[in-house]
């Protein structure tokens, strides 16, 4: 954050600040768990800076002032943990209408096995049983993820210590 003579422009620190709070802003609305947490590492970044700024008294009185009003204007509390999930709910869910379709013409969904091949390849290890995929059911493995998510959200809602990292 510091200039190349040891000295920063103050204004440009401001518009920075402004700027990068703006972004974490953006991505704080978005819908998968990554958005959050880089937005919660951009203003991370920003108070840093601004608290640095402050120990190399960089700012007059009038720019202390603006960087104050900057940083309360722009902050924001954290969605609710359970909304940050959303996303990769969404995302489990299609890869099970990916691995359980297209539909059958008795409109029940039934396991695409080069599908679910395919997405064993590249699902982390171990990766699932031929076994495990032929009895495989579309709709016991929708109220899984969905189970697993809400009980994941509320654990991220109670958090640490009340939560402990094993208990995930």
């Amino acid at each position: 954050w510091r200039a190349p003579n040891g000295r920063v422009d103050p204004q440009r620190m401001l518009d920075a600040f402004e700027t990068t709070l703006g972004g974490a802003e953006h991505l704080a609305q978005g819908d998968f768990l990554i958005e959050t947490l880089v937005s919660v590492a951009q203003k991370t970044l920003v108070e840093d800076s601004a608290r640095r700024a402050l120990q190399h008294d960089i700012f007059s009185a009038d720019e202390m002032e603006t960087a104050l009003e900057i940083l309360i204007k722009k902050d924001r509390h954290l969605p609710d943990p359970g909304r940050m999930l959303e996303g990769e709910l969404a995302s489990s869910l299609d890869y099970s209408q990916y691995v359980f379709g297209p539909i059958e013409p008795n409109r029940e969904p039934t396991l695409n096995p080069a599908r679910a091949a395919y997405i064993s390849e590249i699902v982390p290890d171990p990766p699932p049983t031929e076994e495990q995929i032929a009895s495989a059911d579309p709709h016991r493995t929708v109220e899984t993820f969905i189970n697993h998510y809400e009980t994941l959200g509320d654990m991220m809602r109670r958090g640490y210590p009340e939560v402990r990292p094993e208990d995930i």
